[in-house]
């Protein structure tokens, strides 16, 4: 079960379904940053705005990478960044839980970007367009952000090839459709 939300924003942020190639997903080992020192929840306005029942049941978050932040609540990782976007879920389906979108209207602005969650299995996303474009980025405290080029829109992303901590990649499909416009 995977809830989302985008938390003061009209951001065009969303999970998407993932489906691996190239062999078996690696089961999760986890997120060693979630060992990470703990503070105020009340300190992070994106988690203030979450919803009462995703919210930290014991008010603490723990700060990952990218200005992420993470917290456990029951048996699902919640998670935040710094525009809002996030949300829980209580197993990674691939070894990344990501976001795809803009934080503001496609094409202007800041651009697209791929951000979310990774296991301690990865070192490095790369988002791959479907015009072959690869973009890099790494892992921090189990956290990624990858700005896309600026002519990039959330539905060019094809998938992300993770880099693995055993020197290993497995390929993530993502399915992003452009918006019908009406």
């Amino acid at each position: 079960m995977l809830a989302m939300v985008s938390v003061g924003v009209a951001a065009a942020f969303a999970y998407f379904g993932r489906e691996a190639e190239g062999g078996s997903v690696p089961q999760a080992t986890g997120m060693a940053a979630l060992m990470n020192p703990s503070i105020s929840a009340g300190s992070v306005a994106a988690v203030r705005g979450f919803p009462v029942d995703l919210a930290p049941g014991d008010g603490r978050v723990r700060p990952l990478g990218y200005a992420h932040y993470a917290w456990t609540r029951g048996k699902s990782i919640c998670h935040v960044d710094r525009s809002g976007t996030g949300g829980c879920f209580e197993r990674f389906l691939s070894p990344v839980n990501a976001a795809i979108g803009d934080d503001d209207a496609i094409g202007s602005g800041v651009p697209a970007s791929v951000r979310g969650l990774a296991t301690d299995d990865v070192t490095t996303v790369t988002v791959v367009l479907k015009n072959g474009t690869r973009v890099r980025g790494a892992v921090v405290d189990n956290a990624f952000e990858i700005y896309l080029p600026e002519t990039a829109t959330p539905w060019d992303v094809r998938g992300e090839d993770l880099t693995l901590r055993d020197g290993n990649s497995v390929f993530v499909t993502e399915t992003v459709r452009a918006p019908a416009i009406p």
